[in-house]
């Protein structure tokens, strides 16, 4: 028999953390509390023992959290089908643990899912994100021995003998079950009943990991800072952080004015994403005009190099018009002019070298250039 519940977060902060190469959220959950609970599919209470959850506590880890309880019509059905998942599923449950006679567990949210799964989600993400609480529901299969008795003021007629996990449900806003949040279970502690106040939120937040309030801030998308920039965020001070978290969580058309100090860091966050390789390189010759110096005179060396090179060949080759070569790089320019024989000069008195007796100074006749200069440059 399936049976649906309610339940809630525990008093652990939620944090953001990678899983399967995706940003989840994950939340810790009080998920069962040993003692007389009223399921939603059940006609009477019944009386649940940590000594049963605890036998296949292991069971839960890998179990899917589903946005509500799957149903067929009216009828509540197992969550783990293909279809059902793909409708329903929205993170994945992950140490599950019994303490202190409560059943604990950490729901991983998948945080991009959810945001494409429709407003219903997205509001309860951005719920989640700002601390408040949100129901849950754990959906089990379970054997109700008949069974009838008393657990303080509290009357039951069954009791739980087998519990078989099945899923999670974190429940839209409005929906309850059985596991109240004043019997110890629910998404924050148990002695917490009356609604949450802003100040509790704000003193939640703030015992928050400052890195994890951080990386919150980045997965968001409402702002213009990646994760290269948590070296800077962090050198914020908690207020700025503070006034971050609430510009990502305003509406657009309720926006609050960014500080002026955090308006100056986004805005140079975004110049600097703009820039080029090639200003950046401008900018740094121009703060360091010593180094800038020596890269002109470096340039204009290699300028008049390649120039040299290009006024020999042209006349040492016909293969090769002037455009072509000035377009070939430097190295190339010097591989040509080491193949291709130069014309000698002549000397002062306009005669070519001659040799100890007098001859003129013979050269063997180069091979064909041409057919190797051809071959050079069908490999470049």
């Amino acid at each position: 028999m399936l049976r649906s519940f309610r339940a809630a977060r525990d008093s652990g902060e939620i944090r953001l953390q990678k899983f399967m190469e995706r940003d989840h959220l994950v939340v810790p959950v009080v998920a069962l509390v040993e003692g007389v609970i009223h399921a939603s599919n059940s006609a009477d209470a019944e009386l649940v023992l940590s000594e049963e959850f605890q036998r296949n506590v292991r069971g839960w880890n890998g179990r899917p959290v589903m946005l509500n309880h799957p149903k067929d019509k009216d009828d509540s059905i197992s969550a783990n089908d293909p279809k059902v998942l793909e409708q329903y599923q929205i993170g994945t449950v992950f140490n599950a643990r019994v303490e202190d006679k409560k059943l604990k567990m950490d729901a991983y949210l998948d945080i991009e899912k959810m945001e494409k799964m429709g407003d219903e989600a997205v509001k309860m993400l951005a719920s989640i994100r700002e601390g408040k609480m949100n129901e849950v529901s754990v959906g089990t299969f379970v054997v109700a021995e008949p069974r009838t008795g008393k657990l303080g003021d509290k009357n039951y007629k069954a009791v739980w003998t087998e519990i078989t996990s099945d899923h999670l449900a974190f429940l839209p806003e409005g929906i309850e079950g059985a596991c109240s949040i004043e019997m110890g279970c629910g998404t924050r502690a148990a002695s917490v009943v009356a609604a949450e106040t802003s100040q509790t939120t704000t003193d939640r937040r703030k015992k928050m990991d400052k890195k994890d309030r951080i990386k919150a801030i980045i997965a968001s998308g409402k702002t213009c800072f990646k994760e290269a920039d948590i070296t800077t965020l962090e050198a914020l001070p908690d207020e700025r952080i503070d006034e971050l978290e609430a510009h990502i969580k305003e509406d657009p058309e309720e926006k609050p004015e960014l500080d002026p100090k955090i308006k100056a860091i986004v805005d140079a966050a975004e110049i600097e994403a703009k820039k080029t390789a090639e200003q950046k390189r401008e900018e740094f010759l121009k703060a360091n005009p010593d180094i800038s110096d020596v890269v002109t005179e470096h340039k204009a060396a290699m300028a008049k190099k390649r120039t040299g090179l290009i006024d020999s060949l042209k006349t040492a080759q016909k293969v090769y018009s002037e455009a072509e070569l000035a377009a070939l790089p430097t190295a190339q320019l010097e591989k040509l002019v080491a193949l291709v024989p130069m014309k000698r000069e002549a000397n002062f008195e306009g005669q070519v070298p001659r040799q100890a007796d007098g001859s003129p100074e013979t050269v063997p006749a180069p091979p064909s250039m041409k057919a190797r200069i051809l071959e050079m440059r069908k490999s470049s």
